[in-house]
C-alpha cells in the first residue's frame, strides 16, 4: 500500500485500479519526484508501483527499483531491495 500527503490529505492505493497499470505507474512516477530522498514515503512509492510492473514490465519496474536504491538507500524498504537486489518478494515493514 502506499500513501501520499498532500496539504493534510492522505491517499491510499491499494491497488492499481487499471487494466493495464500504466496510469497509475505514470502518476507514482510523478508523485514519488515530490517526495524528497531518504524518505520512507518515497521508498514506498517506488517499492509499491514496482512490484506492480515486476512481473508485467521488468524493464519499467527496474527504473524504480534504481531509484529505489539510488534515493532511498538508508530507508527499510531501500536496503531490501538493495540487499536483494531486486523488490523484496514481502512487504518491508517501515
Amino acid at each position: 500500500m502506499a500513501m501520499a500527503c498532500w496539504r493534510g490529505t492522505a491517499l491510499r492505493v491499494d491497488r492499481p485500479q487499471i487494466a493495464s497499470g500504466a496510469g497509475f505507474t505514470e502518476l507514482a512516477w510523478w508523485a514519488a519526484a515530490l517526495f524528497p530522498n531518504e524518505s520512507e514515503e518515497t521508498a514506498a512509492v517506488l517499492d509499491e508501483a514496482g512490484r506492480w510492473l515486476k512481473a508485467r514490465d521488468p524493464q519499467r519496474a527496474n527504473e524504480f527499483y534504481r531509484a529505489l536504491v539510488l534515493r532511498c538507500p538508508k530507508t527499510s524498504r531501500g536496503l531490501a531491495a538493495a540487499q536483494r537486489r531486486w523488490f523484496p518478494d514481502v512487504e518491508t515493514k517501515e
